[in-house]
């Protein structure tokens, strides 16, 4: 069954009212679309697919700040400012991105001090440079702690692999001399 804009929004009004169980009875439809439809009507205004909104420079400020962060997905930081479509977020976190907001810049410069470097290191030349520095296990950073997890998983699949291949070929060779 499809609604008009006006029996969406005095769905939505009945939603604020009553609530979703009796809305959806009274109107015999879901829940769910209760939920959606008085999603769409919040602020006393309805807010549509299709429909061009504006936001405040303010509003926009903020919604790239609390994504920039790291700490909100593009779809919480939405939904805490009221933004219908997240994506929107996401182009003027990327418009701001050339020359980006002063706190912007504050954040891209803690995150560059926490990157890792460049130019990677494998599991192998992490654990020999650790062996050979003389660290103890408590003076370790996290990327040497995972290779050498790694590593030691990697030998004990080998050493798995090998006593596997062992009893394999003794098997054989017992079913040789049996015939």
């Amino acid at each position: 069954m499809r609604f008009t804009r006006e029996q969406q929004i005095e769905i939505a009004k009945c939603f604020f009212e009553l609530g979703s169980k009796a809305t959806a009875a009274k109107y015999g439809i879901s829940q769910r679309y209760t939920y959606v439809l008085a999603e769409r009507y919040k602020d006393g205004r309805a807010y549509y697919k299709g429909v061009r909104r504006k936001y405040s420079e303010e509003t926009k400020r903020k919604a790239v700040m609390a994504y920039a962060t790291g700490k909100y997905s593009l779809a919480t930081v939405a939904h805490m400012f009221g933004i219908f479509n997240f994506s929107v977020i996401k182009s003027w976190h990327d418009a701001c991105q050339p020359q980006g907001l002063p706190e912007q810049q504050e954040i891209k410069a803690m995150r560059k001090k926490s990157r890792k470097p460049a130019a990677r290191k494998g599991s192998r030349e992490i654990v020999d440079e650790l062996l050979g520095s003389g660290k103890g296990a408590s003076e370790a950073t996290p990327e040497e702690v995972k290779a050498l997890i790694e590593e030691i998983r990697s030998y004990r699949c080998k050493e798995d692999l090998s006593k596997k291949l062992k009893a394999l070929a003794q098997d054989c060779q017992e079913s040789k001399h049996a015939k």
